[in-house]
């Protein structure tokens, strides 16, 4: 974690506070994976061996409301993660406390952490990055475009397959955690686990859908705010030679546009200064907006 985290020549800061480079996901991995999905009857036609066959025992898919990252009362919830877990739980009547694997989708830290919380992964497996992956992680072992979930499916199934009886959970998001997904896997039939059940079935995933939908609340965004404001999240943002401006997200405090969220940036030393020292968030200053482009000064600014 050291070396992953430490800021060198070679992995850089990308933001501050935030991640060094070996942290956020990388699109040149070239990597492939294939899945054979089949109902147990094709399987058994096509002579597919039963001790390759693993399960699918429950899963959700859900859109976070508001899609927009802008728009969420709370930037640092996942209402629909949350949902699509107790789904998925529900769904395969297998808790969570019985995936003795998992394959939480990471394309950066912050997706991780989200989805520990929202899932309520317990604190040991939070505190070990290596029991929340199977495959190893977006930045080292992903894919171009979507594919990063399966190959994580991929390698869950053979995890599994070695370890017969035991259920793995992998995870998915696209977007900023926008569109959630998981599934619960294993070599246990998925008779065992739905006693008289005579055919695999989920609950159409329009209900949680539309579950979510009718208990959503929607922050508005400034467009071009004006006035006094909070800070209630920022990082600084770096280039290859240094920092470049510090990014401000918060809610405007007065004015025409008061209770709405705004979006600032600054390139001020001052500003930067306040974001790396850790005093960023909790910050009060004003807010103003030219040619589309919205500022952010800290009060008792010298600007």
């Amino acid at each position: 974690p050291a070396e992953l985290m430490t800021v060198t020549a070679e992995n850089r800061a990308v933001t501050q506070p935030g991640y060094a480079k070996y942290l956020n996901a990388v699109q040149d991995v070239d990597q492939a994976g294939a899945l054979i999905m089949a109902t147990v009857s094709v399987a058994r036609a096509l002579g597919l061996r039963d001790d390759q066959w693993v399960y699918l025992h429950g899963c959700a898919e859900a859109e976070e409301v508001p899609v927009y990252l802008t728009e969420r009362l709370e930037l640092h919830r996942s209402k629909a993660l949350r949902a699509v877990g107790e789904e998925t739980f529900s769904s395969a009547n297998v808790p969570l406390s019985r995936c003795k694997y998992l394959e939480v989708y990471s394309c950066f830290p912050v997706a991780v952490q989200v989805a520990c919380r929202e899932l309520d992964l317990d604190a040991q497996r939070m505190r070990d990055g290596s029991a929340l992956t199977v495959l190893g992680g977006l930045p080292y072992h992903g894919g171009p475009g979507n594919s990063y979930a399966l190959l994580g499916i991929v390698a869950m199934c053979e995890r599994l397959r070695t370890d017969r009886g035991s259920f793995g959970l992998v995870t998915a998001n696209g977007g900023f955690l926008t569109k959630h997904s998981a599934g619960i896997y294993s070599t246990t039939p998925y008779q065992d686990t739905h006693p008289g059940a005579t055919s695999w079935k989920r609950r159409d995933p329009r209900e949680l859908q539309q579950r979510l939908e009718a208990e959503a609340s929607e922050l508005k965004l400034a467009v071009a705010p004006e006035g006094q404001g909070q800070v209630e999240t920022c990082t600084v943002e770096h280039g290859r030679n240094g920092p470049v401006r510090a990014i401000f997200i918060g809610r405007m405090a007065d004015g025409k546009d008061a209770g709405k969220r705004f979006i600032a940036t600054s390139n001020t030393k001052e500003a930067i200064d306040l974001v790396i020292s850790g005093c960023g968030i909790g910050a009060v200053g004003h807010i103003s907006t030219e040619n589309e482009r919205s500022s952010f000064v800290p009060r008792g600014s010298k600007l």
